[in-house]
C-alpha cells in the first residue's frame, strides 16, 4: 500500500490517552434528526445509558419513521462501537469457530478510536450508514496473516482487528476500517450482487483477468506478489484483492475512493466513481429498510428470540422479495422454532435465488463462490429439518448431495452422523463421524458428536476420552462437560463427575441451577454431605429473592432427603416444615415427614401427616401400609388391620402388607388368618425365608408339627446359620416325639 502516499491521507496524530466519547450521542443524533416533542433529552431520559441491544431497537424503531438521514445528524453519532475482549460462541446460523482474542489495551483502543474518527471525517456517508444499523462490536483477534475481516451473525456485525493491523501498515488503518464498514452495509450482498454493481465491475474484471492471462498469472494473490497493487490500479482496481469477489471489490473501491479521491495511481473508472459516490459517499441516503429488518432478525435469532426473529426477517422479505439471505436466516429461525415445513420452503427459495444469481453473475464470481460451498449450506439445514420431521431418507439425500459437492468438507458427514445417531443407527453414525474427523481432525464439534454417539453405543470410556479431548482444546465447552459428567456417572466415576461440576461452578459460582443439579447428583451418588452443602447454598441465596425462592423451593425437599439419609431426622423434619409452610399443597412432604416422625416414635404426628396425604392421594397403597404400622405401634389393632386391608385392596401384590398383617394376626391368636397371609407372602416372595419361619410358628401353634417342621426346614435352607430355625424345628420334632432329630437341632443351637 506504500504507493498510495497521498496528500489526502490524514496526518498521524500522537495519541497519549484513550479517546472517550459521550455515551448518549447515538441517541441524540437520531432524536435531533427525527424530531418530535421528546427531542434528544427525551430519548436520553427514556433509555439512559442503554445496552447495545437497546441502542439497536431504538435506532431501528426510528428508522422506519424517518427514512432519510443527513450527514449533519450522523456527525452526532459517536461511540457507535463497542470493544469486546472475548469472542462469542458460534452463532446459531454460522459455522464460525471460536477465535483466539486478546483483551484490548488502552493504547489499542486509542488507535482504533483514532481510526474511527478519521474514517468518519473522510467517509461520513459510509460511517452514518453503517452506524445506523446499530452498535458494532470490535474484537482483538490474534492473527498474523489477515489485516482485518468482517464477520456477521453475532449480536451485531463485527469488525475484527489483528496483530498485523497494529504492528504494520500504520496508515492503512483508515482504509481497512472503511472497508469493514462497507462489509457491514453489504451484508447479504445487498449491493455487491444487485442489478448495478456487477455490470459496473464486469468490464474491469474482464480486463484484469485478460491482462493476467497474458502474463501467465493464474490468481490475484499471485499477481499481488509478482506485480504489486500498482498494476491493479492501472487496470481499474485499487488492489488485486478487489478481484477476489464482488463483495471485496466494493469494499476496496469505496475505501480507496473515500481516502484517496484524487489519487493519480488509482484513476477509478467513471462508472465505479459514480456508483460509489451515489450509493456510499453522498451526505444524504435512503435507509435500506430490508437490511435494517434483516440485521434485527439475525440479532434476535442469535439471542434465541425465535418468534421475534421470524417476524423481523419476514419484514425484510416484504421489503425485498428476492432477499436470498433473509430467506436463509428465516429458514434457520423457523427450524429452531420447529416449523419444519416452513423452514424447508424458505431453504428451497434461498436455493432458487442463489442459483439464479450464480447463473446471472457467472465468471464474476470468485473460484470459491463458483464452488458453491456457501450457497450449498442450505442442504445441511434443510436436511436437519427433514430429519426432525422424521423423513430420514430425504435428510440423508440432502447430506449426501452436499458431500458429493464438497467431499473435503466435514460438515456433510457430521450432519449425517448426527441424524443417524438420533435415529439410533449408531454404527452408521460412527462411520460418518469418523469420516468427518478424517476431513478435519481438529474439529471439536465432530469430536463432541462422536462422544455422543459412543454414549449411544454404551462405550462410556470412549466417550469420556472424546469429551476430554474437546475440553483440553476448549475448556469452556459446557455441553462437552455436561456429557462427560453423564458418561462418568455411567462408569461409576463419581469423583470425576463431581470434579466436572466443581470446574463449572468455579466459572459460574452464582449459577443456582447448576449448583442444584450437582446437589441432585450428589444425592443419587450417596454423597449426602455434599448434597446438603449444595442445597443449603441454593436455599440461603434464595431467602431474600421471592422469585428465586419459589423456583428452588423443592431444595428443602432434597436437603431433607439428604438429612434423612444421614439420620439427622430433626433437621429433615424442619425442612419439611419450611416447605409445607411455603407450599402447603406439596402432599409428598406430608408423606415423607410422616415417615420421619414415625422413626422418632412420634406416632400421633405421623398419623396426622399420613391422614393429610391419604386425603389428597387416596389411591396410594403404601401410605395405608405406613399408617397401619403407626396404629400397630400404638397397639390399636383394629385400626391397623383396617389399614392393612385398605393397602392390600389397592395393591394386591404388596407383600409387606400381607406380612405385617399376618404377624399381627399371629400375635392376636388368629392362626388361620396368619397362615393365609404368610402363604400369600410366600407366593409373592418365595425367597423370603422369614415368612416360612413365621408360618411355621402358626402351624406349631395349631399343633400341625410336621407342617411346622417343613417350614422351619425351609427357613434353615434360606438361612443355614439361623439359630431360630434350628431351635423352633427342634421343638417341633420334640412335640412329635422325634427325639433324635430334636437333639440334633438343639445341638446346633448350643
Amino acid at each position: 500500500m506504500a504507493h498510495f502516499a497521498s496528500a489526502h491521507f490524514l496526518q498521524e496524530v500522537p495519541v497519549d490517552n484513550e479517546v472517550a466519547f459521550p455515551a448518549n450521542n447515538l441517541n441524540d443524533g437520531w432524536a435531533r434528526e427525527c424530531g418530535g416533542s421528546e427531542g434528544a433529552t427525551g430519548v436520553r431520559s427514556m433509555f439512559g445509558n442503554t445496552s447495545p441491544l437497546t441502542f439497536f431497537f431504538v435506532t431501528t424503531t426510528l428508522l422506519f419513521g424517518c427514512q432519510r438521514m443527513t450527514v449533519s445528524a450522523a456527525d452526532d453519532i459517536a461511540d457507535a462501537f463497542e470493544f469486546r475482549d472475548v469472542w462469542p460462541s458460534a452463532a446459531l446460523f454460522d459455522a464460525e469457530p471460536k477465535r483466539e482474542t486478546k483483551a484490548w489495551t488502552p493504547a489499542e483502543k486509542a488507535t482504533v478510536n483514532r481510526a474511527i474518527e478519521e474514517a468518519k471525517a473522510v467517509a461520513p456517508g459510509v460511517y452514518a450508514r453503517a452506524t445506523s444499523l446499530g452498535r458494532i462490536p470490535l474484537y482483538r483477534i490474534v492473527a498474523t496473516k489477515e489485516i482485518a475481516a468482517a464477520v456477521g451473525g453475532f449480536d451485531r456485525f463485527c469488525v475484527m482487528f489483528t496483530d498485523t493491523y497494529f504492528t504494520t501498515r500504520e496508515k492503512f488503518r483508515v482504509v481497512a476500517f472503511i472497508h469493514e464498514l462497507v462489509h457491514v452495509l453489504d451484508n447479504g450482498n445487498r449491493f455487491s450482487r444487485d442489478a448495478t454493481w456487477p455490470n459496473v465491475m464486469k468490464p474491469i474484471f474482464e480486463r484484469v483477468d485478460g491482462e493476467l492471462i497474458k502474463l501467465g498469472i493464474q490468481s490475484w494473490d499471485v499477481a499481488r506478489q509478482q506485480l504489486g497493487d500498482g498494476r491493479a490500479a492501472a487496470w481499474g482496481l485499487p488492489t488485486f484483492y478487489a478481484r477476489d469477489n464482488l463483495h471485496e471489490a466494493l469494499a476496496e473501491c469505496v475505501a480507496y475512493l473515500a481516502v484517496f479521491p484524487d489519487s493519480p495511481e488509482f484513476a477509478a473508472p467513471d462508472a465505479v466513481r459514480e456508483y460509489v459516490t451515489k450509493r456510499f459517499l453522498v451526505s444524504e441516503f435512503q435507509t435500506d429498510s430490508a437490511l435494517v429488518a434483516y440485521v434485527k432478525g439475525r440479532d434476535l435469532l442469535q439471542s434465541e428470540k425465535v418468534s421475534e426473529a421470524i417476524s423481523a426477517l419476514t419484514e425484510a422479505i416484504k421489503h425485498d422479495e428476492d432477499f436470498a439471505d433473509a430467506y436463509f436466516s428465516r429458514g434457520l429461525a423457523l427450524l429452531h422454532g420447529r416449523q419444519f415445513d416452513a423452514a424447508i420452503s424458505d431453504f428451497n427459495r434461498y436455493a432458487t435465488l442463489s442459483q439464479e444469481t450464480a447463473a446471472r453473475l457467472g465468471s464474476l464470481l470468485s473460484k470459491d463462490e463458483r464452488s458453491g460451498i456457501k450457497s450449498h449450506h442450505y442442504l445441511l439445514f434443510r436436511g436437519e429439518a427433514l430429519g426432525k420431521k422424521g423423513e430420514l431418507d430425504k435428510a440423508m439425500a440432502d447430506f449426501s448431495e452436499f458431500i458429493d459437492l464438497h467431499p473435503e468438507n466435514e460438515a456433510g458427514y457430521r450432519n449425517m452422523a448426527r441424524e443417524l445417531g438420533k435415529a439410533g443407527k449408531f454404527a452408521a453414525a460412527l462411520t460418518n463421524v469418523e469420516r468427518a474427523l478424517i476431513a478435519d481432525p481438529e474439529n471439536i464439534q465432530s469430536r463432541f458428536l462422536r462422544g455422543r454417539i459412543l454414549v449411544g453405543t454404551k462405550d462410556y470410556a470412549g466417550a469420556v476420552r472424546d469429551y476430554t479431548d474437546v475440553l483440553d482444546r476448549q475448556p469452556d465447552y459446557p455441553e462437552a462437560r455436561e456429557w462427560r459428567i453423564k458418561a462418568r456417572i455411567e462408569l461409576g466415576d463419581v469423583d470425576g463427575a463431581l470434579a466436572d461440576y466443581d470446574w463449572m461452578l468455579e466459572q459460574t459460582p452464582d449459577n443456582l441451577g447448576l449448583r442444584y443439579q450437582r446437589g441432585e447428583f450428589a444425592l443419587k451418588a450417596k454423597r449426602y454431605e455434599q448434597a446438603v452443602q449444595d442445597f443449603s447454598n441454593v436455599i440461603d441465596r434464595c431467602r431474600t429473592n421471592p422469585a428465586e425462592r419459589k423456583k428452588y423451593i423443592l431444595g428443602y425437599d432434597r436437603r431433607a432427603t439428604a438429612y434423612a439419609a444421614l439420620k439427622k431426622y430433626e433437621l429433615a423434619i424442619e425442612d419439611y416444615n419450611e416447605l409445607l409452610e411455603t407450599l402447603p399443597e406439596y402432599d409428598t412432604a406430608h408423606f415423607q415427614r410422616g415417615i420421619l416422625l414415625a422413626k422418632q416414635k412420634r406416632f400421633d404426628e405421623a398419623i396426622q401427616d399420613y391422614d393429610k396425604f391419604i386425603e389428597k392421594v387416596p389411591a396410594f397403597a403404601y401410605a395405608y401400609f405406613l399408617r397401619a404400622g403407626a396404629w400397630r405401634a400404638r397397639q390399636e389393632v383394629g385400626k391397623a388391620l383396617a389399614d392393612y386391608g385398605q393397602a392390600i385392596q389397592r395393591d394386591p401384590k404388596l407383600s409387606a402388607a400381607y406380612y405385617d398383617r399376618a404377624r399381627l394376626y399371629l400375635s392376636d391368636g388368629r392362626f388361620d388368618d396368619a397362615i393365609t397371609d404368610f402363604t400369600r407372602v410366600i407366593e409373592l416372595k418365595p425367597d423370603v425365608p422369614d415368612a416360612y419361619g413365621d408360618r411355621g410358628d402358626a402351624w406349631f401353634a395349631q399343633e400341625e408339627f410336621q407342617k411346622a417342621v417343613d417350614d422351619f426346614t425351609r427357613l434353615i435352607e434360606g438361612q443355614p446359620q439361623s439359630i431360630r430355625g434350628h431351635d423352633r424345628r427342634g421343638l417341633a420334632h420334640l412335640a412329635s416325639s422325634n427325639f433324635e432329630a430334636a437333639v440334633a437341632d438343639f445341638a446346633r443351637v448350643m
